[in-house]
């Protein structure tokens, strides 16, 4: 909510987060039969390198989302959050390390060996090879964008690791970059054409979105209106 307007109920709406967001990547709200409030926080670790994930890396990542209430500034809503059921859901490429009868409750790590199991065959295919392929732009690291994109240098590859996430190619040149940036990624635009923009690149009619260059943060819940 760029716009930091009241939002009556969370109920049924996905909410993507910026980059830099301190509670989840995506996040959703529903309300269980019984009136419990439950929010589902999606956590998105994709790398190319070798790294595992480990049972701390679960903790860690799931603490931040049960402590986040306390970054709320309006009482109300924090009232709310810190009462809510907090659920988080791991999508990674990585290896898991670990016991899985370690792993906290209400968290769910999918993958790279069960993306098939939860998306199917196709799709998992797809975004295995869009993922852990040869440049994916949401995920590689600033060293990376510089050795395979010609002119690229490193402030530029620092300011595209910024603003990520990127729904493809049109938005990336799409946002807001100072002159020196602009030029050289136009002139780069059929090398970025030919990355990877996964998982964003899976969702429709991103060139219509609203979501801008600023993070989205936690809005007030106003239950009088």
């Amino acid at each position: 909510n760029s716009d930091n307007k009241a939002v009556k109920s969370l109920d049924g709406l996905v909410v993507i987060n910026g980059n830099s967001a301190q509670f989840a990547d995506v996040f959703s709200e529903r309300q269980t039969s019984n009136g419990e409030d439950i929010i589902t926080g999606l956590q998105e670790k994709w790398y190319t390198t070798s790294k595992n994930l480990t049972i701390d890396d679960i903790k860690k990542e799931h603490d931040k989302n049960n402590n986040a209430f306390n970054l709320a500034n309006n009482q109300k809503l924090k009232n709310k959050l810190e009462n809510t059921r907090i659920v988080t859901v791991m999508f990674t490429s990585q290896l898991f390390e670990g016991n899985v009868n370690d792993m906290p409750d209400d968290c769910l790590v999918i993958a790279r060996k069960n993306f098939e199991q939860y998306f199917g065959p196709l799709f998992s295919s797809r975004l295995i090879f869009d993922i852990v392929g040869e440049l994916n732009l949401n995920y590689a690291e600033p060293q990376r964008i510089e050795a395979m994109i010609k002119d690229i240098r490193p402030e530029t590859s620092r300011k595209i690791c910024e603003k990520r996430p990127f729904y493809g190619v049109e938005d990336l040149l799409g946002k807001r970059w100072d002159k020196d940036c602009e030029a050289r990624l136009k002139r780069c635009r059929t090398q970025l054409e030919q990355c990877s923009y996964a998982p964003y690149s899976f969702l429709e009619n991103y060139s219509n979105s609203n979501i801008d260059d600023t993070d989205t943060e936690m809005v007030s819940v106003d239950d009088d209106e």
